[in-house]
């Protein structure tokens, strides 16, 4: 490259002849003639708007479009009856004080009616996500957890009236039911823990009391209630009766097991 060659791409970077001249001396700082050749670059950057417009472009309509959206936003809450092209040229800060002036002319009847069904519906949806949906969850629960323990006592009590002998294997649900219906009568009902504990409750579900006050257990209940059964039905001596009972009633009897027959 030739002498000329190179002054010519010196002049192309921002030098101009006397920078090049001095360079022919002994130059020890070359910082200033590089600042200069930046500044020169910088301002034909500056000036070059295709180049400018190739960086910004993808980026310069990203908040003019937000601003619309926020425009057409700010139009919508206040009901604002403003055309797209006037809101592109209304200022932001204007729009909102036309919102602010459009709800103070609006009729505070209208307003204050609407607050006020506004503020029901807020407390009928919190009454319903907080009392009734929780009421009814628990109702369904509580009567499914009722059906499973009523399930886990039966299964219980025909368990003990099988191991007591107290009816035979075709008839044991049978006489556990009756059971039931007989605690019921006298104002008790069997319970059962997490461990299939029976015991027996009042109907305020107070742990059920003998009469020496001691606690009555189900088993002794059981006892108590074939006694009372075989007292009703066995014959007392009354001839007629006891051929009566001889006869297809002491059949039936007998299928209930012990104390019926």
């Amino acid at each position: 490259m030739s002498v000329e060659q190179l002054q010519t791409f010196a002049k192309g970077l921002g030098l101009e002849q006397s920078d090049i001249d001095s360079l022919n001396g002994d130059v020890t700082d070359f910082n200033p003639y590089i600042d200069k050749i930046k500044g020169s670059i910088l301002e034909s950057i500056k000036n070059d708007t295709d180049f400018i417009d190739s960086i910004v472009k993808p980026y310069k309509d990203a908040p003019i479009g937000k601003e619309k959206q926020l425009k057409k936003e700010v139009r919508k809450y206040f009901g604002l009856q403003f055309t797209e092209d006037e809101l592109s040229k209304m200022q932001f800060v204007d729009i909102l004080k036309k919102g602010t002036e459009h709800l103070k002319n609006t009729d505070n009847t209208a307003l204050e009616d609407f607050k006020n069904k506004y503020s029901q519906l807020l407390e009928e949806n919190e009454r319903i996500k907080n009392e009734e949906i929780p009421a009814k969850i628990k109702a369904v629960e509580d009567t499914w957890r009722n059906k499973i323990n009523e399930a886990n006592i039966k299964e219980e009590l025909i368990g003990l009236i099988s191991s007591e002998k107290l009816a035979p294997a075709e008839n044991l649900s049978v006489y556990s039911t009756a059971f039931i219906g007989y605690l019921a009568q006298i104002g008790l009902k069997i319970h059962i823990d997490e461990k299939k504990y029976l015991s027996l409750r009042d109907v305020d579900g107070v742990v059920a009391k003998n009469a020496d006050g001691g606690i009555l257990k189900v088993k002794d209940a059981l006892t108590d209630f074939s006694l009372k059964m075989s007292n009703n039905i066995r014959d007392r001596g009354n001839a007629s009766q006891g051929a009566v009972q001889n006869g297809n009633t002491n059949n039936l009897l007998s299928l209930l097991g012990k104390g019926f027959n």
